[in-house]
C-alpha cells in the first residue's frame, strides 16, 4: 500500500469517526458529515474526497508535530501564515545552541564593519556562519572573506539574529495546538463548551482579540515531546486540562467552565511564571496518535 493510499484511508477513518461523534453530541442530529473542530463548518464525504478536509499536524509540522485530526483547508491553511511561522521561530530560538536545536537561524556576522548575511548555527560550543550569496553584494562578501584573514584570538565579531516571530501569535498558536489535542482526546462534547468560544474567536483575528492564554513555563529546558492530561496540582488549577509542549504548559478549561474562564484565569495569574504542574494522563500514552473522542459516545 502506498503512502498516499494509507493517508487517504486514515482520513476516511477519521472522517467516519468524527461524523459518528458529532451525531451523538448535537441534537437534533445534523446531516451526515464531519464538523471542522475550528470553524465548526459541516463537511460531507464528497467534500472529503474533493480534498476540502486535510491532515492537521499538532503541534504544527514546522515544529515537528504529526498528523492528529482533520481540519478544513481554510483553517489549516490560515494557520501557516498566522501562527506556525511564529511558533517555529520561537522554538528555533528556544533550542538554539542545545542538543534539541531546530537548526540555523537567519542572521549576520560583522567583522571590521563588514557584514555577511545568511544564517548562524551554534551547537553549544562552536558558531558557524552560513553565508547566502543572494543576500550579499559580491564585492562586500569578498571583502568580508578577505577581512577574516586578520581574525585572531583577540578579535571580536558582531553576531545578529533576525527573527520575525510574533510572540502573541506564537502564544495563541500554542493554545490552538492544545485545543486540537483536547479535541482529539475528548471530542466535540468538550470543545463545544462555551468556555472555548473565546479561543476559537481569537483564531480568526488574533491581532485584534483580547484573548490571552495562560501558558506556564516548567523549570529547565526540554524536548518538545507533547503530553496531554488533567491538572491535579496546584489546587487552584485542579481539574483543568493541559497540553505540554516542551517547557510550555498550556492550560485549558475544566468541564462545565463558564464562557469567561480564560479571562478569569488571567486575572488569577497576571504574570507568566515558572510553576510546578502535576498532570495525570487521561489516555494510555503521553499524546494521542489520532482522534479518540472519549466523551462523544
Amino acid at each position: 500500500m502506498t503512502a498516499t493510499s494509507m493517508r487517504l484511508r486514515r482520513r476516511a477513518a477519521w472522517f467516519e469517526r468524527g461524523a459518528h461523534a458529532i451525531g451523538c453530541v448535537v441534537s437534533p442530529r445534523p446531516p451526515a458529515g464531519y464538523v471542522c473542530p475550528l470553524c465548526l463548518g459541516l463537511f460531507t464525504r464528497e467534500q472529503l474526497d474533493a480534498g476540502e478536509l486535510t491532515d492537521e499536524h499538532v503541534p504544527p509540522k514546522a515544529v515537528g508535530g504529526n498528523p492528529l485530526v482533520l481540519t478544513c483547508v481554510s483553517c489549516n491553511g490560515a494557520s501557516g501564515g498566522l501562527f506556525d511561522e511564529s511558533m517555529a521561530d520561537e522554538e528555533k530560538l528556544r533550542t538554539f545552541g542545545t542538543p534539541q536545536s531546530a537548526g540555523p537561524l537567519p542572521g549576520s556576522v560583522s567583522f571590521r564593519g563588514i557584514r555577511n548575511n545568511g544564517s548562524i548555527d551554534f551547537d553549544g560550543e562552536r558558531w558557524k556562519m552560513l553565508g547566502d550569496p543572494g543576500q550579499n553584494n559580491p564585492e562586500t562578501l569578498a571583502a568580508h572573506t578577505e577581512s577574516l584573514k586578520h581574525l585572531d584570538a583577540g578579535s571580536s565579531l558582531e553576531l545578529r539574529l533576525s527573527l520575525k516571530a510574533n510572540p502573541r501569535r506564537a502564544r495563541i498558536g500554542w493554545a490552538r495546538s492544545a485545543y486540537l489535542a483536547a479535541f482529539a482526546v475528548y471530542g466535540y462534547r468538550y470543545v463545544l463548551q462555551p468556555a472555548l468560544d473565546p479561543l476559537r474567536a481569537a483564531l480568526e483575528d488574533p491581532d485584534n482579540s483580547a484573548f490571552d492564554p495562560v501558558i506556564f513555563r516548567t523549570t529547565g529546558e526540554s524536548e518538545l515531546d507533547p503530553l496531554i492530561g488533567e491538572v491535579t496540582a496546584p489546587q487552584f488549577l485542579a481539574g483543568c486540562r493541559a497540553a505540554v509542549f516542551g517547557p510550555r504548559v498550556v492550560l485549558l478549561p475544566p468541564w462545565g467552565a463558564s464562557q469567561d474562564w480564560f479571562a478569569t484565569l488571567r486575572k488569577q495569574v497576571p504574570d507568566e511564571r515558572e510553576e510546578v504542574i502535576t498532570l495525570v494522563p487521561v489516555i494510555g500514552q503521553r499524546f494521542p496518535e489520532g482522534p479518540i473522542h472519549l466523551t462523544d459516545g
